[in-house]
């Protein structure tokens, strides 16, 4: 009888530690699902923040037409310990964080200067009008979604995205993506 005890003390030992094991299991799983699904959410984040950047500088005929594009990149500051209360979602006490470097690709955007121009960044059919001065650059964009103190990545995902310059408003237009992940 006291043998059948044990055994049974063993067995449901076992069982605790197997079902301890899976609910920790379906946790972090929980948790790089959420992961996932806001580094997409920070990769249209980081694209637009760049392209608002982006703006003054095109306006003011400081950027794109022959001009290096800047490189952005936003990093989290580390924040200090919190009470202990864990979770993650869109709050800024508890959600994740992002991270992200914005680098242009293309080396100078190209113009409507001459159709000897050559080179890998060369277009067609830019509208070259002076009103318009259409012009292309290339972008890779690389989010990184940290953990809620800003010190471990979660998740990581790269994006090549083609964006068309003008002269006049809005400026920029997203024309592809490529998806690097």
């Amino acid at each position: 009888m006291l043998g059948a005890t044990l055994w049974f003390v063993v067995v449901m030992g076992l069982m605790a530690a197997v079902l301890m094991n899976g609910a920790a299991a379906f946790g972090r799983a929980d948790l790089q699902a959420a992961a996932d699904h806001a580094v997409e959410a920070a990769l249209h984040d980081a694209l637009a923040d760049y392209q608002n950047r982006l703006r003054p500088l095109l306006a003011n005929g400081t950027a794109a037409y022959g001009e290096p594009l800047p490189t952005v990149t936003v990093t989290p500051a580390p924040r200090p310990a919190d009470n202990g209360a864990a979770g993650y979602g869109n709050d800024n006490e508890s959600g994740f964080r992002a991270g992200y470097d914005v680098t242009p690709t293309t080396v100078t955007p190209p113009s409507c200067a001459s159709p000897e121009q050559g080179g890998a960044d060369t277009v067609a059919w830019l509208q070259c009008h002076a009103l318009v001065r259409e012009s292309r650059a290339s972008l890779r964009v690389t989010v990184r979604v940290f953990d809620s103190s800003g010190t471990q990545v979660l998740a990581r995902r790269e994006q090549t995205v083609t964006l068309r310059l003008f002269a006049l408003p809005p400026y920029s237009a997203v024309v592809g993506r490529g998806d690097g992940a």
